[in-house]
């Protein structure tokens, strides 16, 4: 039997036993199985929304299915919400490793019709958010001196522009920035932090179901060269690769999980999301 190359083990794992993450918008459809995948590779994770009733229905979830999931309070617009559950998971788990900013918003009206109001309050949580509590946890993650891992959920509204999403799309552009200007940070490469993305297609929620009828269906699959919408397991599981030794020399990178949507150069379709 060939010899083990020096680290080939290492950079082949995708286990994150050990490590503690929170993840934003972790009681949604996509969160969800954020959270789960996170989790199933032994990551303690904490996790939450603004909405109480939220937060209460996905802990009861998580308990019947999992260990060291922690539902709090999170409202990533809000400073003291988010230092609260930055100080509960190091409470709890002595510190934080990965951060996943999946808190989103979308409007779906058109650009004639969207007041300014509307527009700041998408721009707030999808990428405000993201900065505020990037910036908190990226402090945290320098101060230990053990590296990190901070994966942003953008959109493949941040490559092309897509009919009746102006403001998510604007927003979801700003975020792919950031994730790219804290790649070149010098502060956070030297500590070891890696700045991630990952870009999902057409992952359709059971609220978005409700407003799709088969036309839509129809035309947006035709627009995937896979023939088919997306799972959230199937996000999830490039976000658990780019928190994982596998990803050790990851680092600015934006991983679109469409189905080929973007690589097959059709650029308009019918989507409109809701808040997660």
């Amino acid at each position: 039997m060939p010899a083990e190359k020096p680290g080939f083990e290492s950079v082949l794992s995708h286990d994150l036993e050990g490590k503690t993450a929170i993840v934003t918008g972790g009681t949604g459809y996509l969160g969800k199985a954020i959270v789960e995948a996170l989790n199933a590779r032994g990551a303690n994770v904490v996790t939450g929304s603004s909405r109480a009733e939220n937060n209460e229905a996905a802990q009861e979830h998580f308990n019947a299915h999992a260990d060291n999931i922690t539902v709090t309070e999170l409202n990533v617009t809000n400073p003291e919400s988010v230092s609260a559950a930055l100080k509960l998971a190091t409470e709890t788990y002595g510190r934080v490793d990965i951060l996943i900013n999946c808190a989103g918003t979308n409007l779906g009206k058109p650009f004639l019709e969207t007041e300014r109001e509307e527009l700041d309050r998408v721009m707030e949580i999808n990428f405000g958010g993201a900065w505020d509590i990037s910036q908190e946890v990226a402090r945290h993650m320098v101060e230990h001196g053990q590296g990190g891992s901070i994966v942003n959920i953008t959109s493949v509204t941040s490559h092309v522009s897509l009919s009746r999403v102006h403001t998510y799309g604007i927003s979801k552009r700003a975020l792919l920035g950031l994730t790219q200007q804290m790649a070149n940070d010098p502060q956070l490469v030297e500590a070891g932090i890696r700045t991630n993305s990952v870009s999902p297609g057409f992952i359709p929620a059971e609220q978005n179901r409700k407003i799709m009828d088969d036309d839509r269906k129809r035309r947006i699959v035709e627009g995937i060269p896979m023939g088919r919408f997306g799972k959230p397991e199937e996000i999830a599981g490039a976000v658990a690769f780019l928190c994982s030794e596998a990803a050790g020399y990851v680092n600015g990178a934006d991983i679109p999980v469409d189905g080929g949507y973007l690589a097959s150069g059709v650029t308009e379709s019918v989507y409109t999301g809701e808040e997660s």
